[in-house]
């Protein structure tokens, strides 16, 4: 026979199923790895997303991609939110 657990606010691995106001977590940045082809970098461009790295080889570099396979098949670009604004 199986015995039913009593659930309580702290199941949730250790977190509370209540609202806290307290609470400030959140995300900032989008990332994406957007397709290294013109048009995909200008769709991104226009909408307000920038290089994460701007230049191809540095990319290249610290992802640990040799410099030999470039043009890259991606590029790493990020959108900051705190770019939106708001209407209270």
């Amino acid at each position: 026979m199986q015995r039913k657990r009593r659930l309580n606010n702290k199941d949730n691995y250790g977190y509370s199923n209540q609202s806290d106001s307290n609470n400030r977590t959140g995300c900032r940045f989008l990332i994406v790895d957007a397709l290294n082809r013109p048009e995909t970098l200008r769709y991104y461009v226009k909408n307000g997303f920038r290089y994460l790295i701007n230049d191809e080889r540095l990319e290249a570099k610290y992802m640990g991609i040799g410099g030999g396979r470039l043009p890259l098949n991606t590029r790493l670009m990020y959108f900051d939110l705190l770019k939106i604004k708001v209407n209270e």
